[in-house]
């Protein structure tokens, strides 16, 4: 502004320069706030002191910069967010991916272990998942996949997150919840999948198994412990249904 007012002509040529430094300072809703007042405060100020002609080609030429800047940005901004989206979630379902679950454990734990908080892991498999690929096509898995997912999504906690680890393997990690009540959510669960979760023949249930992680446990040992709740419970339920 200072410049401006003592030396116009040395604004306006600098003045397109000024516009593509916002947008690399700041936030790019802050930044096209800024550029817009400034272009505007300073063009008038231009058309003010300048030869018209020389006024209006600095307004039109640092206007076209700054939309040029902001278009350019904003393609960058989404490309970045698509690029983090693809690095963190699974495809398909939207589910995050196991990469960043191990980063999520990592926190989970260092935040048990510092405050003697609780956290529970759920290991998750559908049943007859292989049935319906093999009966009615790769297709008609994902589709059921994507709507197991949105269905976890909308039961769960704000704070509790989902994991796809691969096929249809899922582990659910629940925040300050004692595992006595992790069980007892989960089971309703286990109750609504096959109602909500179907194809045509074919009903997913859903086994699960269930670990409170404990200081003294390493990542893996945690993983280890839910794998192993899931297989006792897969063992369980065919017992149940052999009876």
């Amino acid at each position: 502004m200072y410049l401006a007012s003592s030396s116009p002509l040395a604004a306006a040529i600098w003045l397109p320069a000024f516009l593509v430094a916002l947008f690399l300072l700041f936030p790019f809703k802050v930044a096209c706030g800024f550029a817009f007042f400034y272009w505007l405060t300073l063009s008038t100020s231009f058309i003010s002191q300048l030869d018209f002609e020389i006024a209006l080609r600095s307004t039109l030429s640092s206007c076209i910069v700054m939309m040029l800047t902001a278009v350019i940005v904003k393609i960058y901004n989404d490309a970045i967010g698509t690029a983090e989206g693809l690095a963190t979630a699974d495809v398909l379902t939207g589910a995050l991916n196991r990469r960043t679950m191990l980063n999520v454990l990592h926190k989970e734990h260092e935040r048990v272990a510092r405050y003697g908080q609780t956290c529970c892991l759920v290991m998750i498999d559908l049943d007859n998942f292989k049935m319906l690929n093999d009966t009615y096509g790769h297709s008609s898995g994902g589709e059921l996949l994507i709507r197991f997912v949105k269905l976890m999504h909308e039961s769960i906690r704000k704070n509790d997150t989902l994991f796809r680890l691969g096929g249809d393997e899922f582990m659910l990690v629940l925040p300050c919840l004692q595992i006595a009540d992790a069980y007892a959510f989960v089971s309703r669960l286990q109750k609504i999948v096959p109602q909500v979760v179907n194809y045509k023949t074919v009903e997913l249930g859903m086994s699960f198994g269930v670990c409170e992680m404990s200081e003294s446990d390493t990542i893996n040992e945690l993983i280890h412990n839910a794998d192993i709740a899931l297989y006792q419970n897969k063992l369980s339920r065919k017992a149940n249904t052999q009876l």
